[in-house]
């Protein structure tokens, strides 16, 4: 037996699991057929990840989205499902865990904006607005988190706004809705550690088909934002890469703000 000398590192657990982009990993994300979804699909595919997806009517932009995928060499998995379906999002996990015999990496991305001024909001569209954008993040997660805590290395990345941070006259449900996403990301870090790691992306005005339909959408904004520009996807795809792999294996409960400087906390 040789003996140990008192300046030397008491035996410990195993270091956690660096990162789980690597070949044959396998993720889900919410919202995946347009916009920042698809753009972390790609993202994650040229990684090597088998991509399970989900999306409301996703039609040809969900099929076409698959084979692209698989052109990428990744498995691409679509369901065609509304998130405010829990029973619904919450079996499209379990299926694709089970067809991939593995589940590493969970991304909540999957929203809805509806603009209206304080005296129009409802019962219904502010209840619409949570669910898809709260209500359905946690309950993805529910279904996520075993899997993710078998991994050994588990990811959950949600997606905010920097609305959260700066309110809005016309989204207050939305805002409400991203501003818990926020605390509810603190509190799956908690609740899953040190199995699973959990994070969240906000993103600042990025340049989707959404953001350009948007009453709030104006090219001269780009002139007041630190850097000049608006974000694109691929920013947002690239910073949930980054928290999914080998970087992002000491993060956990932590804000990510992606806006260019409009934000700085």
């Amino acid at each position: 037996m040789v003996a140990r000398s008192s300046d030397e590192p008491a035996a410990g657990p195993a270091p956690h699991a660096t990162g789980v982009l690597v070949d044959g990993a396998a993720a889900f994300v919410t919202g995946g057929a347009r916009g920042i979804g698809a753009a972390v699909c790609r993202q994650l595919a040229r990684a090597g990840v088998q991509v399970a997806f989900c999306d409301l009517r996703t039609g040809t932009e969900g099929l076409e989205l698959s084979d692209e995928l698989a052109r990428a060499g990744a498995v691409g998995r679509v369901f065609d499902l509304d998130v405010t379906d829990v029973n619904a999002l919450q079996g499209a996990i379990e299926t694709a865990a089970s067809e991939f015999g593995r589940l590493d990496i969970l991304v909540n991305n999957a929203g809805v904006s509806r603009h209206e001024p304080i005296d129009a909001v409802t019962v219904e569209s502010w209840d619409a607005a949570l669910a898809v954008n709260l209500r359905a993040v946690f309950f993805a997660a529910q279904a996520a988190a075993p899997h993710l805590a078998h991994s050994g290395c588990g990811r959950i990345i949600n997606i905010s706004s920097e609305l959260a941070h700066l309110g809005s006259p016309l989204l207050l449900h939305y805002t409400a809705a991203k501003g818990g996403v926020l605390a509810l990301t603190r509190s799956l870090a908690l609740a899953l550690a040190p199995s699973v790691n959990v994070n969240v992306v906000v993103p600042g005005p990025t340049d989707t088909e959404l953001f350009r339909r948007s009453p709030l959408y104006d090219p001269r904004v780009q002139r007041e934002i630190p850097i000049g520009r608006f974000g694109v996807p691929e920013d947002i795809a690239l910073t949930v890469a980054f928290l999914a792999g080998e970087g992002g294996a000491i993060y956990t409960g932590q804000q990510f703000d992606a806006n260019g400087g409009v934000v700085m906390p």
